[in-house]
Formats: structure tokens, sequence, C-alpha cells
């Protein structure tokens, strides 16, 4: 039977049911894209070390599927949405928007240094810091803290932070629009 001719990525076959990645990686490649990287892998990590240490138990490692569907879908970069099952709901859809409005800018670069500042202590943050930037910046690419925040008319945009790490005053940061054609 024929499935058509789109191949997502060399390692993902094109036909239904289920596959299995190659020895030694976690996730097919077209998938990789859509992780996060550094500052989103810390936000989901230090979120699994504070539910660990509250639940009085080991940490978890997380899997690239972890990070995957640990992000919000509303501001998951790559293009890809997940289901568990074909008729059930995407993974991790917030009922309510929990992308935090541009006026929130203050307190979430406060957020972005106490949790910047619990990583150089080698400290848990407190909760309500991660809270703030775990759905809205958790998603994003870089190193850098950052955080996706809508507008009033809920038009997307990246805002990056100042962080405890610079060599150089970046005082307030960048804010730039994420638009599609």
């Amino acid at each position: 039977k024929n499935y058509g001719a789109l191949f997502l990525s060399d390692d993902l076959n094109n036909y239904p049911g289920q596959q299995h990645t190659q020895l030694g990686r976690d996730i097919f490649g077209c998938f990789s894209d859509a992780l996060p990287d550094r500052w989103g892998r810390t936000l989901l990590l230090r979120c699994e070390q504070l539910a660990a240490f509250e639940e009085k138990r080991s940490v978890r490692r997380l899997s690239s599927f972890d990070f995957l569907t640990g992000i919000d879908d509303f501001s998951r970069m790559g293009g890809f949405r997940f289901k568990e099952d074909p008729q059930g709901e995407f993974i991790n859809v917030s009922q309510s928007l929990k992308i935090p409005p541009l006026t929130d800018i203050r307190e979430l670069i406060a957020a972005s240094q106490e949790i910047e500042k619990s990583e150089e202590a080698n400290i848990l943050p407190e909760r309500k810091w991660l809270k703030q930037l775990v759905q809205p910046g958790s998603s994003l690419g870089g190193a850098r803290p950052k955080a996706s925040v809508v507008d009033t008319n809920h038009a997307l945009y990246v805002a990056k932070f100042p962080s405890r790490k610079d060599d150089y005053d970046a005082d307030f940061g960048s804010i730039s629009r994420i638009s599609w054609p």
C-alpha cells in the first residue's frame, strides 16, 4: 500500500503503526527541532527536581519525550502537535491561555533572575518562579532566559531577558514579534 511521498526524517519510516528509534537515540530526528534548548530544559529539569523534593522521591531522568510533552502545546516550536490517541486531545493543551501578557514583563524578568540565582547557588527555586516561566518559557530555543508573551490582541512575542551571566549591561533585553504568513 502506498502511504504517500511525505518523509519526515531518514529514521522514521512512512507507514502507520509502532516504530522504534535507532539504537542510542530516544527520539526521531524530525522531532528534535521541537525540543527545548538549554533555558527550556533548565526550567523543566528544575520542575522535576522540585516535584521530586516535594514528593520525597528520586529525581527522574527526563527523556526527550518528557521534554517535548512537558511544554505547552500553544507555544511548542517545530510545527508539531502530539497525541497519545488519534481521537484524544493534544498533549499539554492548556484550557486557559498560559502565555502571560506583555504587561507582565518585569515580573517575568524577576522570575528568570531568581531561577538563575538558584542555579548558581545550587538550590531549588521557589515554585512561584517556575510557575511563572515554565509554560511561556520552556518551549523556546537558546540558552538566554526568555518567555513567550502576548499583547492585547493575543499576538505572540518572544521576550529575551537580561541574564546574570551577561558580561555586558543588557538592562531590559529584547522583544520580537512572531508572525506566520
